[in-house]
């Protein structure tokens, strides 16, 4: 996203939503929401580019190994996928854990905007958030660099490094919380080439945040 800035510029951010009215709401959301439809698409395009470069395609960038879809391996191809799954997602709750301790802000607009609202907004782009992130700091950056034939331990270390200041504005310092996450993911694509669980478990540890806020914004107007 950061790399699209200058052009996000000549489009003023709306103030943060500080209700769940639509006209509060919209503004905002539609900034955010069209942002995510052109990054993600432009995150595809990315990628088509680099699978032709180094010739592996789409599925040696790991949307869908062609091992996987031979009927013989098709029930270890799912036990893996889960397994990566449940890796990912831990490895993030983990880290949002160690971010909730430090006191970090967990979403944008913590304590600035009203959480329901913020909640509806962030709800859609959860799923291309996980896509643009993973995709870009892991898969393309680890299939780049083995296509240049460093080790894996540069490959991991350059994914952490990538993780970190994306998360950097929102959260400051204690982004590097977000290492223990990228670490797993580096580990996880590096071991089965598949970068669709990842992507799958940062969308549902997204979601799960959503739920998260949704309900203590349900809880906090209860008590009112």
């Amino acid at each position: 996203m950061t790399l699209l800035s200058p052009w996000w510029a000549l489009w003023p951010t709306p103030p943060m939503p500080d209700t769940l009215a639509f006209e509060a709401v919209a503004p905002f959301a539609a900034r955010a929401w069209t942002m995510h439809a052109v990054t993600s698409l432009l995150v595809l395009a990315l990628a088509v580019v680099v699978a032709r470069w180094t010739r592996v395609g789409l599925g040696g960038v790991g949307v869908a190994p062609g091992w996987t879809r031979d009927p013989e391996h098709r029930a270890h191809a799912r036990r893996q996928w889960w397994a990566v799954f449940a890796w990912v997602l831990g490895s993030y709750c983990a880290a949002t854990g160690i971010l909730a301790i430090s006191g970090a802000p967990l979403y944008p607009g913590q304590g600035e905007a009203d959480p329901a609202a913020m909640g509806v907004v962030l709800l859609p782009i959860s799923v291309s958030t996980a896509w643009i992130e993973e995709v870009i700091t892991v898969a393309l950056v680890m299939l780049l660099l083995r296509a240049a034939r460093q080790p894996a331990a540069v490959a991991f270390l350059l994914v952490a490094l990538a993780k970190i200041p994306y998360h950097l504005p929102q959260m400051g310092l204690p982004a590097v919380a977000v290492v223990v996450a990228a670490l797993v993911c580096a580990w996880t694509y590096h071991r089965t080439g598949r970068i669709t669980p990842v992507i799958a478990a940062h969308a549902a540890h997204n979601l799960l945040m959503v739920g998260v806020i949704l309900a203590s914004s349900g809880a906090v107007a209860a008590a009112h």
